[in-house]
């Protein structure tokens, strides 16, 4: 089975710019799909921050 994707631009700075797959049959992209399998009082909150901070 072949899947059609696109890269998204997700942010754009100076020195980097982070990108996200966007699968064609998905309506949201793999970083958004991440973010809402792990929300804003998941028991992962310490580590979500971790990466976010390393991202920042």
């Amino acid at each position: 089975m072949t899947q059609k994707y696109s890269i998204e631009l997700i942010e754009e700075h100076d020195a980097v710019n982070f990108y996200s797959i966007q699968l064609d049959e998905e309506e949201l992209s793999e970083l958004e799909r991440f973010f809402e399998k792990f929300p804003e009082g998941s028991e992962y909150d310490h580590d979500i921050d971790t990466i976010i901070a390393w991202l920042d």
